[in-house]
């Protein structure tokens, strides 16, 4: 199942987040108009974020257009909390 969160508006992140079996790791999609500015750094914001919630396996889809790195962190964690509730 996929949980998503954020908005395809200027300055948010569309995150779908997919949990996956254990092992698969962490897969981060990302499409980004500052890619080669910010590319890897979003990337790594959502990695990270996702670490420290606590998650080991899954696909992360993102669609940036110009997030700061708290929105990103708070949809990441929106996404992952959707995903928590029964």
């Amino acid at each position: 199942m996929k949980y998503t969160a954020g908005r395809r508006d200027r300055g948010d992140i569309e995150v779908v987040f997919e949990p996956e079996e254990d092992g698969n790791g962490i897969t981060v999609e990302l499409t980004t108009s500052v890619e080669r500015l910010y590319g890897e750094n979003i990337r790594r914001e959502i990695t990270a974020t996702l670490k420290k919630l606590g998650v080991e396996n899954c696909t992360i889809s993102a669609f940036d257009d110009g997030a700061l790195p708290y929105v990103i962190q708070a949809r990441v964690e929106a996404a992952v909390r959707m995903s928590q509730e029964k």
